[in-house]
C-alpha cells in the first residue's frame, strides 16, 4: 500500500511541474542535443568551410560570423567576417568582429604561456607586436587593410551575405621563431629519452610546420601529429602504465604532445628496432617507422638482411622500398635535421 500512495504522491508532483512549466517534464528535464555538426553549422552562414589542417589553424567566433587562418607553412595570417547584405552598419559590424577574432587568435595558447603567435608579427616600425601594443596594430594595420567584397551570396539560411577580409604576413623567419619557443620542452625530453634534439625539431618542422593546433585529415594531432588511438595511447600507457585514448584538447598542450611524441620514438627506437644496435641505422628505421608505421617496417627489413648492410644501403633500400610519402620523409628530415643543428 505504501508503494501505491507513493507512486501516486509521485504522479501528483509531476502533473504539477508540467502544469507550472510547460515543456518541462521530471523525465527528461534536458534539452534534446543539437545534433548538427559543426560544418553544417559553418555552411548556414559561409559560402565555403574551412577547417584546420596540419599546416593551417582555422578558428571560429562564438557565432561563427568571423574566422581567422594562420597558415604556419606559408607564413600568413587571413581574418575573414561576413555581414548581412542589409545591415546598416555593414562596415563598423565587419570591422568589429575582425578585431575581436585577431584579439582572439593572437592571445590562444596565453594559458599555456605560449602565445601562438609570439615574436611572430611586426608593426611598420618594426617592433614586435605583442598584448600591449596589440590594439594600436589591429586599428593602424589590421582595419586599414579590410577589403569587402562586391558580390553578396546566400547561404544556406537563406540569408545574404557581404564577405570582408584582411591579411597580414607573419616575420620571414617565423618557422625558426617558432621551433626556438618550443625548443626548451623538446631539449628536456630529448635528453630524457637519449634523442638528438635537431632531429625532434627536424620532425616537428616536417609534421606540422610547429603548429601546435595541426590536425591531419587522418586524426593526426599536434605538434607531433600523433594519432591518439595508435601511437599516442602506446606512448601514454608507457609513460603512466594506463591504457587510454586520449582527448583530442590533451594533444593541443605543446609539453603534452611533445612528451607522448618523443616517448612514441623511445618506443620505435627501443622496442620495435631493439635488435639494430647501429645508431645510424637504428634511427633510419625509426623515422620511417614514425611516418608508415613500425609494422610494415618491421615487414619490409625481414626481407632483408639489415645488420650486413652499411648505412647507406639501408638508406637506398628504404628509399627504393618504402611509398613515395615515406621515402621523401626519410630525406626530408635528415636535411632538416642538419639546418637545425648548425642553428642550435
Amino acid at each position: 500500500m505504501k508503494i501505491i500512495a507513493y507512486f501516486r504522491t509521485f504522479i501528483l508532483f509531476s502533473c504539477i511541474i508540467i502544469f507550472l512549466f510547460p515543456g518541462c517534464s521530471v523525465f527528461n528535464i534536458r534539452e534534446k542535443p543539437d545534433k548538427t555538426s559543426f560544418k553544417e553549422k559553418i555552411e548556414k552562414k559561409w559560402d565555403t568551410v574551412k577547417l584546420s589542417d596540419v599546416s593551417s589553424w582555422v578558428d571560429y567566433s562564438p557565432t561563427l560570423d568571423t574566422r581567422s587562418e594562420i597558415n604556419f607553412a606559408k607564413g600568413n595570417v587571413i581574418i575573414e567576417t561576413v555581414v548581412p547584405e542589409l545591415s546598416r552598419d555593414l562596415k563598423e559590424q565587419g570591422e568589429k568582429q575582425i578585431a575581436d577574432q585577431m584579439k582572439k587568435v593572437f592571445l590562444s595558447g596565453v594559458s599555456l604561456g605560449k602565445l601562438v603567435l609570439k615574436d611572430q608579427l611586426k608593426n611598420q616600425d618594426g617592433e614586435i607586436v605583442t598584448p600591449d601594443n596589440l590594439d594600436t596594430y589591429i586599428i593602424k594595420e589590421i582595419l586599414p587593410k579590410i577589403k569587402i567584397e562586391n558580390t553578396s551570396y546566400t547561404s544556406k539560411d537563406s540569408i545574404k551575405r557581404v564577405k570582408a577580409y584582411s591579411q597580414v604576413s607573419l616575420v620571414p623567419d617565423h618557422v625558426r621563431v617558432r621551433s626556438m619557443q618550443y625548443y626548451d620542452i623538446i631539449l628536456k625530453y630529448s635528453k630524457k629519452y637519449k634523442l638528438a634534439p635537431q632531429l625532434m625539431l627536424a620532425l616537428i618542422h616536417k609534421e606540422s610546420f610547429f603548429n601546435p593546433f595541426a590536425k591531419s585529415f587522418g586524426g593526426a594531432l599536434g605538434l607531433m601529429q600523433l594519432m591518439p588511438e595508435y601511437g599516442a595511447r602506446e606512448a601514454y600507457n608507457f609513460l603512466f602504465k594506463k591504457d587510454m585514448i586520449l582527448p583530442e584538447n590533451y594533444f593541443y598542450d605543446p609539453e603534452n604532445n611533445i612528451e607522448l611524441g618523443t616517448a612514441y620514438f623511445h618506443i620505435l627506437k627501443t622496442r620495435y628496432f631493439n635488435k639494430i644496435k647501429s645508431r645510424v641505422k637504428n634511427e633510419y628505421l625509426s623515422i620511417c617507422a614514425y611516418n608508415w608505421g613500425p609494422t610494415r617496417v618491421n615487414r619490409l627489413i625481414s626481407q632483408h638482411n639489415i645488420n650486413e648492410m652499411n648505412n647507406l644501403q639501408l638508406y637506398t633500400m628504404l628509399r627504393n622500398n618504402t611509398p613515395e610519402e615515406t621515402r621523401d620523409y626519410l630525406e626530408k628530415i635528415y636535411i632538416l635535421s642538419e639546418q637545425y643543428k648548425k642553428m642550435i
